[in-house]
């Protein structure tokens, strides 16, 4: 796990954990840094396909050391698998964190051209998380 990941993983559960505007900020700032993380990035583009922004999150994923895995593909979507937390998210009490976190992707994969759902996490009880990302 890359231990910068995990760092600001900890950063998001504590700013959560602010009673009345934690989850806000939270996903305000990650919001924030996807659209940053997009503009000003080599690897992630606006696709007209969904093999596009599919070839945009496997080679972000890899960049960051993140571990998916693409189990089912269709014309204008496919699935895929987070093996592992990359914020280290395991507990139940850590479920609303973790979607506010997934603002971030959200927000980049929108950006690329594609529409991220959230299917099953890991601090919800799956063994992975199973993400399905739609062409827009």
């Amino acid at each position: 796990m890359n231990k910068y990941i995990l760092a600001i993983g900890k950063f998001y559960e504590l700013l959560y954990r602010l009673p009345l505007v934690g989850e806000w900020l939270v996903r305000s700032f990650v919001r924030s840094m996807g659209r940053i993380g997009f503009y000003f990035s080599k690897d992630l583009h606006r696709n007209d396909s969904i093999q596009g922004v599919k070839e945009d999150l496997v080679r972000s994923c890899k960049k960051m050391g993140i571990l998916i895995e693409v189990s089912k593909e269709e014309a204008d979507k496919f699935e895929f698998f987070v093996l592992e937390c990359p914020y280290g998210y395991k507990r139940p009490d850590q479920q609303g964190v973790c979607d506010a976190a997934m603002d971030m992707d959200r927000v980049v994969f929108r950006l690329c051209g594609g529409n991220l759902v959230v299917e099953e996490t890991i601090p919800a009880g799956a063994k992975n998380c199973r993400i399905t990302m739609h062409k827009i």
